[in-house]
């Protein structure tokens, strides 16, 4: 069996392009089983910033390194003024690449990219696999009392000349919601984890068929596992975000205030995977009229993953305040190393967790929920501790790698069985 996969990481050939990259996280984790564990002629197929095309062999594997140029700064800011999305100029590439690889099964990760529209050119069968999905996104994109024009009142003005920042960031993502619904229209096959992704992608795609297929945690968080920390003070809370608006800084701010003005809580609560002088930090700063720092929570920015688990093993608790999210990776992760875990209830979060038995979901926005579920923890260790346990017990049973490859081959099988097959249509309108 050929399966070409749409990515948007070089996965395990990250070395062989230059990059310091370890890999593509999960996706390099899952390459490396199938390459392992299957008889599967893969090829991988993604953007990087190049000036021509590579084509590198690894193994069994082949890998389409397409050329994304950079532009220079005055073609940026008109792609941005004009809402240009420069993927959209490679769709013809991606079917060349279909066509010479001659692939049974097309697999593509993400909706966001240009990647799944193949599926309107092609009768080879492509399922998509759900990361997350931009169309609902975008309805919880702003925290409450926030807008993309109050946004812009409070941009600095060379952000408004260069076309950056969160207002700009905004109009692009929506423009590439738009895509997504075009993708969802043709594609019919999809591959999810959550109750969320099944109902949005039924809704979006109507007669589609989904499947459920857990996805691969990174091996060393099967080897690490938490202790609860012996000194009590100060109590360490940690998360891990990207710096998206609608991960929940704002949350995190107003919660932090109630545990030091109220509580009396001698806390600290870090970051990771957001600098402190990040333009998000600096506009809900604003908002809020206080600061993270004088409210004890500190960041410290990406770290490397085993930087990322040591700090997470020395801490009391895991939060994950995002205002929408399907299957964050930081939960199942922190779930995997025994953490006990306090989630927003929100999008697939609900699906990953039973409350109050393998963690605690509060409802999205109450930061004074959120703070009782705190200091509960602090509180009650013995509470914290059967959380952890609990929640370790359900992950590695989800993660489990050899159960995931699998139900892969199985999902593969289906599609080739019950799937049209035949080379690209180069008939772009």
């Amino acid at each position: 069996m050929k399966v070409l996969w749409f990515c948007n990481t070089p996965s395990n050939a990250a070395a062989e392009l230059g990059s310091n990259s370890k890999g593509g996280g999960w996706i390099s984790s899952l390459e490396t089983l199938v390459t392992e564990q299957t008889d599967i002629e893969l090829g991988v197929a993604f953007f990087y910033p190049l000036k021509q095309d590579q084509t590198l062999v690894k193994g069994r594997t082949t890998y389409f390194a397409v050329a994304l140029e950079e532009k220079g700064a005055i073609g940026r800011i008109m792609d941005r003024f004009l809402l240009n999305l420069p993927t959209d100029n490679k769709l013809y590439r991606l079917i060349q690449i279909i066509d010479q690889f001659k692939p049974d099964i097309i697999h593509v990760f993400g909706s966001e990219e240009v990647f799944g529209m193949v599926s309107k050119y092609v009768t080879t069968p492509v399922i998509l696999h759900i990361q997350g999905i931009l169309t609902p996104y975008l309805d919880h994109w702003f925290p409450k009392g926030v807008s993309n024009i109050s946004i812009l009142k409070k941009s600095p003005i060379t952000d408004t000349l260069r076309a950056t920042g969160l207002y700009f960031d905004y109009r692009t993502i929506s423009k590439m919601a738009r895509r997504e619904r075009q993708i969802f229209q043709h594609c019919k096959y999809y591959m999810g984890r959550t109750f969320w992704d099944q109902s949005v992608s039924q809704l979006l795609s109507p007669g589609s068929t989904y499947f459920h297929c857990e996805e691969v945690i990174r091996p060393f968080f099967f080897s690490r596992r938490w202790a609860q920390p012996i000194k009590s003070s100060p109590f360490i809370i940690s998360t891990t975000i990207n710096p998206n608006i609608y991960k929940g800084l704002d949350i995190i701010l107003k919660t932090a205030q109630l545990l030091k003005e109220k509580a009396g809580l001698d806390f600290q609560w870090n970051i990771y995977g957001i600098h402190e002088n990040h333009t998000l930090v600096k506009l809900f700063e604003r908002y809020a009229k206080i600061s993270f720092k004088s409210n004890s929570v500190f960041f410290h920015g990406p770290v490397n993953a085993d930087d990322l688990v040591a700090q997470l093993c020395r801490s009391n608790v895991f939060v994950h305040p995002s205002h929408i999210d399907n299957s964050p990776n930081s939960v199942c992760e922190a779930m995997l190393l025994g953490m006990p875990v306090i989630a927003a209830n929100t999008g697939g979060v609900g699906s990953l967790i039973d409350h109050q038995k393998e963690g605690i979901l509060y409802p999205d926005y109450d930061q004074y929920l959120l703070a009782r579920h705190i200091v509960d923890i602090m509180k009650e260790p013995e509470l914290a501790r059967t959380l952890g346990h609990q929640a370790r017990e359900r992950a590695i049973k989800r993660h489990n790698p050899d159960l995931i490859i699998d139900r892969l081959q199985e999902i593969y099988s289906f599609i080739l069985k019950n799937g049209k097959l035949s080379t690209a249509n180069f008939q772009i309108q």
